[in-house]
């Protein structure tokens, strides 16, 4: 697993409050609703997100489409990280 995945797999943990090695997600699994992320979560995501790989969220429309599954989310990053 690469260090990204493994770093957006701790703010998942982080927020939802449990242990990271209960974060099991494949790249194509829908992390929002596997670990029923509301719309506070998704706000403390986009604010850990902007933190730890120092991107900003959602001010671009492919945004919204990063959010279909945990790849598509690291895949976004992983291009935006300098």
């Amino acid at each position: 697993m690469d260090i990204t995945s493994r770093k957006l797999k701790g703010i998942i943990a982080s927020i939802k409050k449990i242990p990271v090695s209960d974060v099991d997600l494949n790249f194509e699994d829908d992390f929002i609703q596997k670990y029923n992320l509301d719309s506070l979560d998704s706000v403390a995501l986009t604010i850990e997100m902007g933190s730890i790989f120092g991107i900003s969220f959602g001010e671009q429309i492919d945004d919204i489409d990063a959010l279909s599954s945990f790849g598509s989310l690291v895949n976004l990053i992983e291009s935006r990280v300098p």
